[in-house]
């Protein structure tokens, strides 16, 4: 690997080497839509999950997906 910055202060290499781009925008969902997302994503995964298929109990990936579920639901109940 070349580095460019060989011999420079680390002040003169930050200048350099380090192109300067503009920050992007990230972009939030909005509450309803991350309410969506989050039980889209909570079916889906009982739906194809073989593991919550087979067995009466759902698996530690279909907990957490749940969990996010809920959080998602209350914060939209809150802000209602």
């Amino acid at each position: 690997m070349i580095n460019c910055c060989a011999g420079y202060s680390p002040r003169r290499a930050r200048e350099t080497c380090v192109p300067s781009y503009p920050r992007a925008r990230i972009l939030m969902p909005s509450q309803d839509d991350a309410l969506r997302q989050a039980q889209s994503t909570y079916e889906n995964h009982m739906r194809s999950c073989r593991q919550c298929a087979a067995d009466s109990v759902p698996c530690a990936v279909a907990k957490h997906l749940l969990r996010l579920y809920n959080n998602a639901r209350r914060a939209a109940a809150r802000q209602s």
